[in-house]
């Protein structure tokens, strides 16, 4: 060690002659404990770490069950929706068959009637078209 000393010494033209060298394993041990101090202080936060994480994950497993659940209302609030409007449309298309049903029979009703005064009329014209070509003038 000696020796080792006095050729630092002389490497570096001896200003570091009066320098105390500690041993090893006492600045092994001074580090040691700083990093056990810098570990300590590491693990400190570690707690608080882990809580922070935890309640990050129960919010956010809160927020994935709230937005399933919204997203099941939509679906069956739309569900209803789409069987309010069905019903809707199958009541108005219903009334629209018993209107036109409706019309349609007054409409064969009075086509029919007009028909047969017509068929009435042309049987009236008919007579006097051949009273008037074939009749006499007693019969006119």
């Amino acid at each position: 060690e000696q020796r080792q000393s006095s050729g630092i010494n002389a490497e570096y033209g001896g200003e570091y002659k009066n320098m105390k060298v500690k041993p090893i394993s006492e600045i092994i041990g001074s580090h040691r404990d700083n990093v056990k101090v810098a570990l300590d202080a590491v693990q400190s936060k570690l707690k608080p770490l882990n809580q922070s994480i935890s309640i990050l994950k129960d919010e956010e497993h809160e927020m994935k069950d709230q937005a399933k659940k919204a997203q099941n209302d939509i679906k069956t609030m739309i569900e209803r929706v789409m069987k309010a409007i069905k019903a809707r449309e199958q009541h108005l298309l219903n009334t629209v068959e018993q209107m036109k049903a409706a019309s349609v029979s007054q409409l064969e009703a009075k086509r029919e009637e007009l028909t047969v005064a017509m068929q009435s009329t042309q049987a009236g014209c008919d007579f006097v078209a051949n009273l008037l070509s074939d009749g006499s003038d007693v019969d006119i």
